[in-house]
């Protein structure tokens, strides 16, 4: 079982995270003081080989993959309107981790992997 929690948190450490503060927000409420995290969503590459990876380490069963297409975009929308996610859930006591893989081109699922692999500056 301890293997399996710090894998968990291996898992969670790898996701990129950023609360970004000052001096300022001190003065103010944080309003997450009390939050409770519900819904967790991943990108990943391969939403199959990723859901083999998650459920090995939860030590749940593989959840089937599907994919959404369809998926309406605002008039405006610049990117691919034919790009969608394939995804799978899995689902904890109080906690969904929901795993989401791009298809097709720039989408809102696309881009935030692309981000990460441009140089910084």
């Amino acid at each position: 079982m301890l293997k399996r929690f710090l894998g968990l948190m291996v898992v969670v450490a790898g996701c990129s995270v950023y609360v970004f503060t000052t001096e300022q927000d001190a003065q103010f409420e944080n309003p997450f003081t009390d939050a409770v995290i519900r819904h967790v969503g991943v990108i990943v590459r391969d939403v199959d080989k990723a859901a083999i990876a998650y459920a090995d380490l939860l030590g749940l069963p593989v959840p089937s993959t599907n994919e959404f297409s369809g998926v309406p975009f605002p008039e405006h929308y610049q990117g691919d309107r034919s790009a969608h996610p394939k995804g799978t859930n899995f689902h904890l006591n109080n906690l969904s981790i929901e795993l989401l893989e791009p298809i097709g081109g720039r989408s809102p699922w696309r881009d935030p992997p692309d981000l990460r692999r441009r140089p910084r500056p």
